[in-house]
């Protein structure tokens, strides 16, 4: 258990500065504030969600051990995420020029 937990917080500790980065990159500095908020916030509802279907995987199972199989189900998912991940494209943008104007 501890072990998993482990992993789940490496993971996300991993993940943590790409996602910020790609949410501030995609909007206006004006809206920096709601874009990491609501990064922040969907990645919040992730990691609820998944307890809470990797807890009713394990209450739910029977055969060769309540957490083995809520283990395995949670690493097709990642397997998943990370196949879906590879696919995702870069987009180069053109950041506009700020010039800071002398008073």
């Amino acid at each position: 258990m501890f072990a998993a937990l482990v992993l789940s917080g490496l993971g996300l500790g991993a993940s943590q500065p790409s996602l910020i980065s790609s949410a501030a990159s995609a909007v206006e500095v004006q809206n920096l504030g709601v874009a990491n908020a609501a990064q922040v916030m969907v990645t919040q509802i992730g990691v609820v969600a998944g307890i809470q279907v990797l807890s009713t995987i394990q209450n739910g199972a029977t055969s060769p051990g309540p957490f083995t199989v809520a283990y395995i189900a949670g690493g097709v998912v990642a397997v998943g995420g990370i196949i879906g991940a590879a696919f995702v494209r870069s987009a180069d943008r053109a950041a506009p020029l700020r010039v800071a104007h002398a008073a």
